[in-house]
C-alpha cells in the first residue's frame, strides 16, 4: 500500500512552503474556490484515515490515545508530519481523549464553520451552506403556503401552528429561512386570512405571502 501526504496531492499554489499558515502568520496569497474545495476533501480525508487508525489501536488496547506516534501500531496509518496538518491552515488536528472509551479529532482552521471533527469515530460535518438563500427562503414560503391551502380545504380555516401543518404534510427544516436559520413568522389575525413572512433580522427581507398571493 502506497502513502502519500496531502500536501504532496494538493500543493498550495503561489504560497511559501517554509512558512506555514497559523494564527501569527496568515497566508499571503489568496485561494480559488476549488482549492478551497480540496481542501476540505483533503482534510477530512486524513481525519477519517486516523479516525481508522484509532478504532484498530482501540480494538488492540482497548482505550483510544490522543498521542499521534501510538497509532502506527495499528499498520493503517504509517503517521507522516503532513498527515496530521489541516491542508488549509498548516495547523495540527486536535485529537483529545476525554477518556479511555472516547476521543475527539478535530479540525484547526482558525474560522467559522472549520471542517469539522470526528468524535469515536462518527463524523460531525458542519452543514454545507445554502448555495442562494433568497430562492430557497421562497421555496420555503410556497411549500408552507401550500399547506396553509390544504389545511383550510380540509378545515375550513386557516392556522398559525406550524404542529397543525405538520399533519397536513411534512415541513421539517421549510420552516425555517435557510439565510437566517429562524423559524418564519406565521400569524393568523382571522381565521380566513393568514400572514406569513421571512423572518430575515435586516432588510431586505426574503419576502412574504399573504392568502396564496407572494410578494415578489
Amino acid at each position: 500500500m502506497i502513502y502519500l501526504s496531502a500536501a504532496l496531492l494538493f500543493p498550495i499554489s503561489g504560497c511559501d512552503p517554509e512558512h506555514p499558515r497559523s494564527f501569527d502568520n496568515p497566508p499571503d496569497c489568496e485561494l480559488s474556490e476549488q482549492t478551497l474545495d480540496s481542501h476540505l476533501e483533503v482534510c477530512r480525508s486524513c481525519m477519517k484515515t486516523i479516525a481508522t487508525a484509532e478504532s484498530m489501536y482501540y480494538g488492540d488496547y482497548n482505550t483510544y490515545t490522543e498521542h499521534f506516534p501510538n497509532l502506527r501500531s495499528t499498520g493503517v496509518w504509517m503517521y507522516e508530519a503532513e498527515d496530521i496538518l489541516c491542508p488549509e491552515c498548516r495547523i495540527q488536528f486536535y485529537l483529545n481523549c476525554s477518556s479511555s472509551e472516547h476521543y475527539t479529532l478535530s479540525c484547526p482552521l482558525p474560522r467559522e464553520p472549520n471542517h469539522g471533527c470526528i468524535v469515536d469515530g462518527i463524523p460531525q460535518w458542519p452543514p454545507e451552506p445554502c448555495p442562494d438563500p433568497l430562492m430557497y427562503c421562497r421555496l420555503h414560503m410556497h411549500t408552507i403556503a401550500t399547506l396553509e391551502a390544504m389545511y383550510y380545504a380540509e378545515w375550513g380555516i386557516y392556522t398559525d401552528s406550524f404542529d397543525e401543518l405538520e399533519t397536513t404534510g411534512g415541513l421539517g427544516s421549510t420552516m425555517f429561512c435557510p439565510g437566517c436559520d429562524q423559524q418564519y413568522d406565521l400569524r393568523c389575525p382571522r381565521d380566513q386570512t393568514y400572514i406569513l413572512t421571512c423572518p430575515m433580522p435586516s432588510d431586505p427581507i426574503h419576502g412574504s405571502v399573504v392568502e396564496g398571493y407572494t410578494s415578489w
